[in-house]
């Protein structure tokens, strides 16, 4: 599993 893509997909807009 792209562990890494799922932490950015959640991450990237809440860190934003």
């Amino acid at each position: 599993m792209p562990f890494s893509f799922l932490t950015s997909a959640a991450w990237g807009p809440t860190i934003w």
